[in-house]
């Protein structure tokens, strides 16, 4: 006697699963206690109107004949027809192999059949996209190709748990016999919020500085991760990173990122950025998220310098620490301009260093001013009065602050 498959009698029909594309094996196996080497087994594909051969095993000829739709795509596995193996190897899956196959055996004048219905498989990974954004409601989209059978599509949530919207889903046949599912669903979060920044920040080099952010929420937050990022020229960089308790601050950003120890019970997740460098101006963004809710906010931050100079005897003036670049005017007191010799030097800080020199000619001349400012701020200046021997008469200190 013989079972198909292994251990089961005849008369009952098996479910076999492929995947489109891919390969699958069709089961089928004798139990007997001698197998003649004279036998033969066929694969029959059962279509409504016709039986198809699939593929064909002749014992006395030990060869094999393939119906020219599955020409190239069969094989036995010859070295187990001993042990009983009619199993049929078919590859390269089409979704128009679907359906019912009937594997023959016969030997000593004596066959024996069963049937397997061969289902189909397959299915490309979704994509989801925003397809709209409302204060209330996110729109998307979810997208998928190459799916067979016909599919369903369902919306779950970050636990697995199905979602309550209603969605819509739309399923087209294409031309290959698969299918591509499209389905559209208005989520509604079960938290929402809004990140609010000042558009311009401006800092000092050398002191701290605060990025404001706050959260806008009707009820409190649980959960939520605090990123903070610089945009430069398309690329981003962490800042500041808040999740579970835990801070971690990015590599150039160490010992000079804090934000508010009770900042994240009333909303509050500014940055404080201490000890401004020039090379921490730019687009800093500011992202929170929840458990089903993300939103983030951006500011710029400019830097502007702190100069310290001095006017010295013969009108020169010594200026350094400033940033941006700064322009320098010499004004006399009926504030005709002078013409100075003026030199602007970058150093390995990017701050800006000034050296600049006027001559001052005429004898109504009593006042000389050296005004320096930057297009940040206002101008800041200091004034001498000039001696008829002496030329520039006292020397000047202070601070310029732009």
């Amino acid at each position: 006697h013989f079972f198909f498959p292994r251990n089961l009698s005849t008369g009952v029909v098996f479910s076999v699963i492929g995947v489109i594309g891919e390969g699958v094996v069709l089961p089928c196996y004798v139990v007997a206690d001698n197998i003649p080497e004279i036998f033969s087994v066929q694969w029959i594909f059962n279509e409504q109107s016709q039986k198809i051969p699939v593929s064909t095993y002749d014992g006395k000829t030990q060869k094999e004949k393939q119906d020219e739709k599955y020409q190239g795509r069969t094989e036995f596995f010859h070295s187990e027809f001993g042990a009983g193996n009619m199993s049929l190897l078919l590859k390269n899956i089409r979704s128009s192999d679907k359906g019912s196959y009937t594997c023959v055996v016969s030997f000593n004048d004596e066959y024996h059949d069963n049937t397997y219905v061969f289902s189909l498989a397959k299915g490309g990974v979704p994509s989801i996209s925003m397809r709209s954004y409302m204060k209330q409601s996110i729109g998307l989209t979810c997208h998928a190709d190459g799916w067979f059978p016909k599919p369903e599509v369902i919306w779950l949530d970050g636990q697995g748990q199905v979602r309550k919207e209603q969605s819509s889903t739309k399923v087209m046949m294409m031309p290959s016999g698969l299918y591509r599912p499209d389905a559209y669903s208005s989520l509604v979060p079960t938290e929402n919020f809004e990140v609010i920044s000042p558009r311009n920040v401006f800092g000092v080099v050398g002191l701290d500085i605060v990025l404001p952010c706050n959260v806008s929420s009707t009820k409190p937050l649980y959960d939520i991760e605090v990123q903070w990022k610089k945009i430069t020229d398309g690329h981003i960089e962490d800042v500041y990173i808040w999740r579970n308790t835990v801070d971690k601050p990015g590599q150039k950003y160490m010992g000079r990122t804090e934000l508010p120890k009770d900042g994240l019970a009333s909303g509050n997740v500014s940055l404080t950025l201490k000890n401004v460098l020039p090379a921490d101006e730019g687009m800093y963004s500011c992202i929170v998220n929840s458990k089903d809710w993300s939103a983030d906010t951006t500011t710029m931050l400019s830097i502007v310098g702190k100069g310290l100079g001095r006017v010295q005897p013969m009108c020169h003036s010594l200026s350094h620490g400033w940033f941006p670049k700064p322009t320098v005017e010499w004004v006399v007191q009926n504030k005709q301009m002078l013409s100075p010799d003026t030199e602007i030097h970058q150093d390995s800080k990017k701050l800006f260093n000034v050296l600049s020199r006027v001559t001052v000619t005429g004898q109504e001349v009593e006042e000389v001013t050296c005004q320096i400012q930057n297009y940040l701020a206002q101008a800041e200046k200091t004034t001498v009065r000039l001696s008829r021997w002496t030329g520039c008469s006292e020397e000047w200190e202070g601070s310029f602050l732009a």
